[in-house]
């Protein structure tokens, strides 16, 4: 019986308004008065999640876990404001 199929949808949050809120850019180290490229904001997600993967701080799993979500949080919805895609796959 699949009834509760389908009923979680993720709703924006309010927070999304990057313009707003440069916490995301500097999660990500960039700068908040220029807009990155694609290429330039997946590198920079792809060398802090490199960086901060739990799996490279194995006694410190539960802080790394956290900073890993926080920067793909920023990744995502930096790429959403700008580039209006939801794009989950990185090498797209």
């Amino acid at each position: 019986n699949n009834k509760h199929k389908g009923t979680y949808i993720t709703k924006e949050k309010e927070s999304d308004n990057v313009e707003n809120n440069n916490i995301y850019y500097d999660k990500l180290g960039l700068e908040s008065n220029e807009i990155p490229t694609q290429a330039e904001l997946k590198k920079q997600f792809l060398k802090l999640s490199t960086k901060y993967h739990p799996d490279k701080h194995p006694g410190e799993v539960d802080k790394y876990t956290n900073l890993f979500q926080e920067i793909n949080e920023a990744y995502k919805i930096i790429l959403k404001y700008h580039y209006k895609t939801t794009q989950n796959h990185l090498y797209k």
